[in-house]
């Protein structure tokens, strides 16, 4: 199905994966599922609707990454991305065409003034679109600790200085 050596610039993400296994099954995908199936991609075909850009949003902090929670939008060319936990706010605007690493943020820079007012309009729309809460997890933004490794949940203050354990988490 796909051809040795072939590559293709379609924006693809692991939540295309179950699409495409139940494509490629012959099992209808149900029309609740996010992604898509990449089986016309991998045999060299984009669709014309094809996605110009997708939303991503990564909490897992502090474990196992030690990455700060953040969310955004991906196009072929530009990531926005907003942090967002422990009190920090911030933003980078990555241009892969220009820093492919990411090592320099253009967010703020007059140069990427247009392409940072589009980036935050999709970015918006995208998540209208997706129902993401406005406001985030307790969890993610450090107010509330997961599971440690004995598997108990972090405690969090109740009314009156009093600790409260926290609700267990779904398992």
């Amino acid at each position: 199905m796909v051809k040795p050596g072939s590559t293709s610039k379609a924006l693809v993400s692991n939540v295309d994966y179950a699409a495409t296994f139940l494509t490629m099954a012959g099992v209808p995908v149900p029309a609740e599922m996010q992604g898509r199936s990449l089986t016309k991609i991998m045999a060299g075909q984009q669709p014309a609707d094809w996605r110009k850009e997708f939303y991503y949003h990564y909490y897992e902090y502090p474990s196992p990454h030690h990455v700060s929670p953040h969310y955004g939008i991906i196009t072929d060319r530009y990531k926005l991305v907003r942090y967002y936990a422990h009190g920090e706010e911030r933003s980078d605007l990555f241009d892969s065409e220009k820093d492919p690493l990411e090592l320099k943020s253009f967010f703020g820079q007059k140069d990427y003034a247009d392409v940072q007012a589009d980036l935050e309009v999709r970015l918006k729309q995208l998540r209208e679109t997706l129902k993401v809460p406005a406001v985030d997890d307790p969890m993610a933004t450090g107010e509330r600790k997961r599971n440690d490794a004995n598997g108990q949940v972090g405690k969090g203050k109740a009314k009156g200085g009093q600790k409260k354990a926290a609700p267990e988490a779904a398992k």
